[in-house]
C-alpha cells in the first residue's frame, strides 16, 4: 500500500508539474520581428519581447544576418503564436519557444538552415532532435550552411566585442552597428545620412538592444 501511495504522490505532483507549464503559456500576435531570433508579440498582458529559446540565428550586421530575419519574418510576422516561456534573460526578454500553424518556429529555423543549435543554452532533448535537422540542412546546403565556412553568431559576438574594445580604449568612442542619436532617441543604420550626426554617440549592436534602450529606428534607413 506505502508503495502504491508513493506512485500516486509521484504521478500527482508530476501532473500538477505539468499543469502549470501549460498555464504559463499564452498566445498573441507577433507585430514585429528584431532579428532572426527575436520577436515582438502582444497578448493579453500586452506587447513582449521573446527571444527564442536553444537556438542563434547571425546577427543582422554578420553574414546571412538579413536573411535570417527575413526567414522569421515569414514564420512569423503578423501570424497567431503560441509561446512556451522558459525563463526571462538578464535583457528582461521572454525565452521560449514559439509556435504557429506550421509548427515550432524554433525548430523550422534550424531545419531550414537559418539557425544554428545553440547548444549552451539548450535542453538534452531538443539538442538531440535539433542537431539531427541542423546537420540535414548543412548537407543539404541549405540557407546559411550555402556559405563557404559560416561563422557561428556567438563567435562573432565574441569576436566583434574584442574589436570594439581594442577601438574603445584607443579612440574613446563607442562602437557598435547602429548609431543613436542621444537628443532624437532615433538609431540609424550604417549607409544611413544620419549616420554619424552629431549626437549619434550611442552604439548598439542589434536592433534589439536599440530597442531596449528605448530608442526607435529610423524610418528612411530600417526596416522594421
Amino acid at each position: 500500500m506505502a508503495v502504491s501511495l508513493k506512485k500516486y504522490l509521484i504521478c500527482a505532483v508530476m501532473l500538477c508539474l505539468a499543469g502549470a507549464a501549460r498555464a504559463g503559456t499564452w498566445q498573441g500576435t507577433c507585430v514585429s520581428v528584431l532579428d532572426g531570433d527575436s520577436l515582438m508579440i502582444t497578448g493579453a498582458a500586452g506587447k513582449k519581447e521573446v527571444r527564442l529559446y536553444g537556438i542563434d540565428t547571425p546577427e543582422f550586421d554578420q553574414a546571412f544576418g538579413r536573411q535570417a530575419r527575413s526567414c522569421t519574418r515569414g514564420l512569423v510576422l503578423d501570424k497567431k503564436v503560441t509561446v512556451e516561456p522558459f525563463e526571462i534573460d538578464k535583457y528582461g526578454r521572454t525565452v521560449a519557444k514559439v509556435r504557429t500553424a506550421e509548427g515550432c518556429v524554433n525548430e523550422l529555423l534550424v531545419a531550414r538552415g537559418c539557425a544554428w543549435v545553440y547548444r549552451r543554452y539548450c535542453r538534452p532533448g531538443d539538442i538531440t532532435a535539433w542537431a539531427a535537422l541542423e546537420e540535414k540542412a548543412r548537407q543539404q546546403g541549405l540557407g546559411l550552411w550555402s556559405q563557404p565556412g559560416p561563422v557561428p553568431p556567438w563567435d562573432f559576438r565574441s569576436t566583434k566585442r574584442a574589436q570594439e574594445n581594442k577601438q574603445v580604449k584607443k579612440t574613446g568612442a563607442a562602437a557598435g552597428f547602429y548609431h543613436g542619436n542621444t537628443g532624437s532617441r532615433v538609431f540609424h543604420a550604417p549607409g544611413c545620412t544620419a549616420y554619424d550626426c552629431k549626437n549619434c554617440t550611442a552604439a548598439f549592436n542589434s536592433l534589439g538592444e536599440a530597442l531596449r534602450a528605448g530608442y526607435s529606428p529610423c524610418k528612411k534607413c530600417i526596416d522594421n
